[in-house]
């Protein structure tokens, strides 16, 4: 297949060539490069087209009258073919630039010296392309030629003598392409825009970015002290959830607590019993005796007894009373026959004992027990525990801009204890529920709000200052997210001034008219600083421009 000439403009740059040689279906190409062309000025464009053409499976030879092109085509491996000269070439150099053409330098060959295969065909391609056959080769082949054709010799196979007419040129060096290889996809050719419309584009951005800078950039903070004077007001506020003027958020919480065996600190005395018994009276006397209530025995311990009832006894007969200790105790408890004692008996023939022991004397007893300020006390700690647990988790819920109502409405107390007052338990479990509700509120909306209240109170000709509103007041809580607000509100008036109007006016204008401007105004000091560095003008926007309209300290209170 003939090689394909592909002509090189000016200002073809490497994608585009790479691109011409991917269509190209000749397997042989020969770049035809103008003077001073873009590609042909850059080392590292040559060697982009050859790793490009060795992908391809091309082989590129070049040609061109640029010394500088011959020059990197022979150090970056390419063959080099006679430019032609029968009108299909490279473009025309610019007007008034001269395009340099390489000398021509041709040896005359040995007669009878052979010409290689290789010289021949790049030959024969010159001449297809309208040009003359390659007459030799460059300076350095002829030499090597004359002499392997002085000493007879044939030259060897790999070199590039040839020529005709007997003639031997230095011919440019061509490469020996490998087995072609397909490329892994196609080569994009990118879109390459004039650099007069990249340049207007960055002068566009730069002019932009300037404007912006000026715009932007720099700020003006002006500062007006006035001889301000004081003024508060009383202010009670009502809010309550989803109704203006201030945000509330109720929360309700539900928390238990319990302490497990809280010990019993009470004392309860169960007291003894009082021993019982029969005494059986024997009356020998001639007459029937009344033996009255109360009667007192006593037993051979020295224990009393007393006799419960009124008994007659008759004459010759016997009869049997009860008996019970007059002290409780077991002391009480005696045998048989162990009461014999009548106390002051005025009848000797009046005799008893006890036929049956006494029994059922008990000692006085002491157990632990339940009292009332153990339930008290376990009570105050399970509130204080539970109180504390409401706290934290509304402290943790508390958002961005809110403030919690310090102390939040307890209901609902359900105290439980597994045993009662007096009853004689060494320890028991109390539990406590308890619900709970918090209330956030906005603090910035009760600024607002208290600063709203005070603005009503400025007289016509004046207005507050810029300072911040002072709200002193107390936040009371009940069921259901209702607050009260109460308090004062406290700020600082003086002379009106139209402070948007004065940052228009200011805007765009040098230091010194601000300056001067400021000193009109009903003002005591007036000072500008500007960001980032002072400026011999003011920002062009009043956007850019912040004024402060301060009090003086100096100033006496004054209520409304």
């Amino acid at each position: 297949m003939a090689p394909d000439p592909i002509r090189v403009a000016v200002e073809d740059e490497v994608p585009a060539i790479i691109e011409r040689l991917r269509r190209s279906s000749a397997e042989e190409v020969h770049l035809l490069l103008p003077g001073h062309s873009r590609f042909g000025q850059s080392r590292f464009n040559f060697q982009l087209l050859r790793q490009y053409s060795t992908r391809l499976g091309k082989r590129v030879s070049i040609a061109s009258d640029d010394p500088v092109v011959q020059r990197l085509a022979e150090e970056s491996g390419f063959g080099f073919v006679p430019l032609p000269s029968n009108g299909v070439g490279p473009e025309p150099a610019p007007r008034g630039r001269a395009v340099p053409r390489a000398p021509a330098r041709a040896t005359p060959l040995a007669a009878g010296a052979p010409v290689s295969a290789r010289t021949a065909q790049a030959a024969r391609a010159g001449a297809r392309m309208g040009g003359a056959p390659v007459a030799g080769v460059q300076a350095a082949g002829a030499a090597r030629a004359q002499a392997a054709g002085a000493a007879g010799a044939v030259p060897p196979a790999g070199s590039r003598l040839g020529g005709a007419g007997g003639a031997v040129s230095r011919p440019m060096p061509q490469i020996q392409i490998g087995a072609p290889r397909r490329l892994p996809g196609r080569i994009a050719v990118p879109f390459q825009p004039s650099r007069y419309v990249l340049y207007g584009g960055a002068a566009l951005v730069l002019v932009a970015g300037i404007l912006a800078v000026a715009f932007y950039v720099p700020s003006a903070r002006v500062t007006l002290v006035a001889q301000a004077q004081p003024l508060s007001t009383q202010v009670d506020v009502a809010a309550q959830p989803g109704k203006p003027p201030i945000h509330v958020r109720p929360v309700s919480l539900n928390k238990q607590a319990s302490l497990k065996d809280v010990p019993s600190t009470g004392t309860k005395v169960t007291p003894g019993q009082y021993a019982t018994g029969q005494f059986t009276y024997v009356n020998t006397c001639a007459f029937d005796l009344n033996i009255p209530n109360g009667q007192r025995l006593h037993a051979v311990t020295g224990m009393a007894f007393a006799q419960i009832g009124d008994l007659q006894v008759g004459h010759d007969r016997a009869a049997t009373a009860t008996v019970k200790a007059t002290q409780t105790g077991q002391a009480g408890n005696v045998g048989a026959g162990q009461i014999t004692a009548i106390d002051n008996n005025q009848f000797p023939c009046l005799t008893g004992t006890n036929q049956a022991p006494a029994a059922g004397g008990t000692e006085d007893q002491k157990q632990t027990a339940i009292q009332s300020s153990d339930l008290q006390t376990a009570k105050a700690q399970l509130e204080q525990q539970v109180r504390q647990q409401v706290l934290d988790e509304l402290g943790r819920g508390l958002q961005r801009g809110e403030k919690l109502v310090g102390q939040p409405v307890f209901s609902n107390e359900d105290f439980k204890t597994t045993h009662a007052v007096d009853e004689t338990f060494p320890n028991f479990t109390a539990t406590l529920t308890l619900t709970a509700e918090g209330d956030y509120y906005s603090v910035d909306d009760v600024d607002q709000a208290f600063a709203e209240k005070l603005r009503a109170k400025v007289p016509a000709s004046q207005q507050l200052t810029t300072n911040k509103v002072a709200a002193n007041y107390t936040v009371t809580a009940t069921p259901g997210g209702h607050l009260d607000f109460n308090g004062s509100a406290n700020g600082f008036v003086a002379p009106r001034i139209d402070l948007n109007r004065l940052r228009g006016q200011m805007a765009g204008k040098s230091a010194p008219q601000a300056h001067e401007m400021l000193t009109r105004l009903p003002v005591r000091r007036s000072d500008i600083e500007q960001a980032p560095l002072p400026l011999p003008l003011m920002p062009l926007t009043s956007s850019r421009i912040y004024v402060e309209y301060v009090f003086d300290q100096s100033a006496a209170p004054r209520s409304a």
